[in-house]
């Protein structure tokens, strides 16, 4: 056994007679919870805003657009998000080597989930404004993708609280912003443009101190180690959109069946259940 793994195992073992992983533990989850909790209130602001600026119709608009576009969001990470992770804590010397192929295959993911969204949104038989707003919101679901991808990272060194600070910053930002625009008389389309535009800066400044704190990366477009890391990333990509269909197949359905304007009335009183599932997602 090499002296690492004897070190690690002191350590495991030094951490279970004290309690510090227990500690350990509870820290890290209440960082995360405490990021995603406070971020999901002030989304869950933007949609009792815009349910009453712009009644049953824009409600409907936008929970459609999310869960029709939370699908385009998982597929331009599909899985990359825990392999990260996992991969990532488990070698932090290679970091660079892990992150290129990952980065690289999320660019590649987004582009094609991109093309994708822009083939499929004209033969959707809907208004030219709910097409308009499911674009809005799958471009901001595949930013958003981006920036998980750099806080899994965060999340490998057990940086939680640069984690949780990412999380809470952008949902915060990015709902307060078109909430206000929504309540100073804009329509709902240039309120939700407010959140691509916002996460695609905050993107930036995200990977700015990602490069501070650890390191930067170049990107690597090689097709064996691209099919290698999409391989490795199936499983979790295959859970992540399973996941998926189960919190959000039933609005999309009564959206292409019903209307958008139903999927609004429905997503209205499934909107504090789907909030407080995120708690025991995240003790996992």
């Amino acid at each position: 056994m090499d002296e690492n793994k004897i070190q690690i195992l002191e350590e495991e073992t030094y951490d279970s007679k004290s309690g510090k992983g227990f500690k350990k533990i509870f820290k890290n989850f209440s960082f995360l919870t405490i990021g995603k909790v406070s971020g999901d209130f002030f989304t869950f602001i933007l949609f009792i805003v815009l349910s009453r600026k712009f009644g049953q119709e824009g409600i409907g608009q936008y929970s459609f657009a999310v869960g029709l576009g939370g699908f385009f969001g998982i597929c331009a990470d599909f899985g990359l998000y825990s392999y990260t992770v996992k991969e990532i804590s488990r070698h932090k010397s290679s970091f660079e080597k892990y992150f290129q192929r990952i980065f690289s295959l999320r660019i590649v993911q987004a582009v094609v989930v991109i093309s994708l969204l822009i083939v499929i949104i004209p033969f959707l038989s809907f208004s030219i404004q709910t097409k308009t707003i499911i674009i809005i919101i799958g471009i901001y679901q595949i930013i958003y993708s981006f920036i998980d991808g750099i806080s899994a990272v965060f999340i490998a060194y057990e940086y939680m609280h640069i984690s949780a600070g990412i999380e809470s910053s952008l949902k915060t930002i990015t709902s307060l912003a078109a909430t206000l625009i929504a309540l100073f008389g804009g329509g709902i389309v240039i309120s939700l443009l407010a959140l691509p535009v916002l996460a695609s800066i905050q993107l930036f400044a995200v990977s700015l101190v990602l490069r501070k704190k650890i390191g930067k990366s170049k990107l690597s477009f090689s097709f064996i180690s691209l099919k290698e890391t999409f391989q490795h990333a199936i499983p979790f990509g295959v859970s992540d959109f399973l996941g998926q269909l189960y919190a959000r197949i039933d609005i999309v359905f009564i959206g292409f069946l019903l209307g958008e304007s139903f999927a609004g009335i429905y997503n209205v009183g499934y909107r504090i259940v789907f909030f407080l599932l995120f708690i025991p997602k995240f003790a996992s």
